[in-house]
């Protein structure tokens, strides 16, 4: 049974391919040779994993618990088909929206009814056929499976299978961890696409052991996104126009976490109120967070965009039109964080136009990373 379970898996991993292989046509052009062979173990051994998870957290225990050759059948083609189906409706919802499928997603195709999908009759008559069909399929793969695999192949047959898949799959992330210390985006920029895919990084790692150097990486990749001029994304759509204004000002951002706005008074912030009262500033009342985290809230400060467009501005490592139009003027640029700035990767979105760039701030305590003194000269 534990062999059968294997190798109906292992055929269920060859459809999970044909699926995820459509997922490149939101990658853009794939090119150079490192990109190329990522693209392969990504498919290969991400198409691998999810199979063999699925195997191993509901296959697995059922042989262990009650080894009956109906019931394990019963459970693995059910199991394949609620899988193709949820990845299907995934590439479905991601084709439309850019968003892998999530609570808030599943919520909205399951419980939206009519008010949110309206879906003519034939949608639903596909569907269901769909499913008949994968039906079929997974009750054919499994017979197959028990008549010409199980009683007609050698028992090491499995096991090379199973190298040959987990060495793709290391090979991929190493691949990835390598291509994100070096902040190599044409590895990077693929990721984000493909569902349940969690790519490793290494970065401190691969720094404390000499094997890369953060600074001359960093470098080195914005000369390479600068002369790539395709990309996945068209930011801006337009080129930022404005009057230039007589007098250019000094421009001061204060970020605290959990800041609510209510909170800029004598009682709570007396030094910060105190400046805001005796130096001309500008209140924007009306602002609204992209999000309730530092992440998403930043992202939205600085770009003025929905917080479902940080992936992909973080793999292409796009920083925002704001930042850039401030280098441009010749501005003097000065961040000073408490905390890192490499968690979340603001040194990748934000900040990653911005040359010799402090990703850490020195100090045991958070008063002691505070207390930086700002360069003398006009500010950005």
């Amino acid at each position: 049974m534990f062999r059968w379970a294997g190798w109906f898996t292992f055929f269920n991993a060859g459809l999970l391919i044909a699926i995820i292989s459509r997922y490149f046509q939101f990658t853009g052009s794939i090119e150079g040779t490192l990109p190329s062979i990522y693209a392969a173990t990504i498919l290969i051994g991400h198409s691998f994993l999810l199979a063999f998870g699925i195997c191993f957290l509901v296959l697995f225990p059922v042989i262990l618990i009650w080894p009956n050759r109906r019931l394990v059948w019963t459970i693995g083609v059910l199991a394949a088909i609620l899988g193709i189906a949820v990845l299907l409706l995934d590439y479905v919802v991601y084709s439309q929206f850019r968003v892998h499928l999530n609570k808030v997603m599943l919520d909205l195709v399951i419980g939206g009814g009519k008010e949110i999908f309206d879906l003519a009759w034939q949608n639903y008559l596909i569907a269901l056929i769909c499913v008949i069909g994968v039906f079929v399929l997974q009750a054919l793969i499994a017979g197959f499976v028990w008549v010409f695999i199980i009683k007609r192949t050698r028992r090491m047959a499995g096991p090379v299978v199973v190298m040959v898949g987990l060495i793709f799959l290391a090979a991929g992330h190493m691949i990835h961890a390598w291509a994100d210390a070096n902040y190599y985006s044409p590895v990077t920029a693929m990721g984000r696409h493909f569902p349940l895919y969690y790519p490793l990084t290494a970065k401190r790692l691969l720094q404390k052991y000499g094997w890369v150097d953060l600074a001359k990486s960093r470098t080195q990749s914005k000369l390479r996104i600068n002369s790539v001029s395709v990309k996945t994304l068209q930011y801006p759509i337009k080129p930022l126009a404005f009057a230039t204004p007589k007098k250019e000002l000094n421009v001061l951002f204060i970020t605290i976490d959990s800041w609510r706005f209510d909170m800029l008074n004598k009682a709570v912030t007396p030094h910060l109120h105190q400046f805001v009262s005796q130096h001309p500033t500008w209140r924007f009342k009306n602002h609204l967070s992209g999000g309730n985290g530092t992440r998403i809230g930043i992202f939205s400060l600085f770009y003025g965009l929905s917080g479902v467009h940080w992936d992909a501005m973080s793999s292409e490592q796009i920083g925002p039109v704001l930042v850039h139009e401030f280098i441009n003027r010749k501005y003097q640029m000065g961040v000073f964080a408490s905390a890192k700035l490499t968690m979340p990767p603001f040194n990748r979105t934000v900040f990653n136009d911005i040359k010799n760039l402090r990703s850490f701030s020195t100090g045991s305590s958070v008063w002691e990373r505070d207390k930086v003194h700002l360069p003398t000269g006009r500010n950005g």
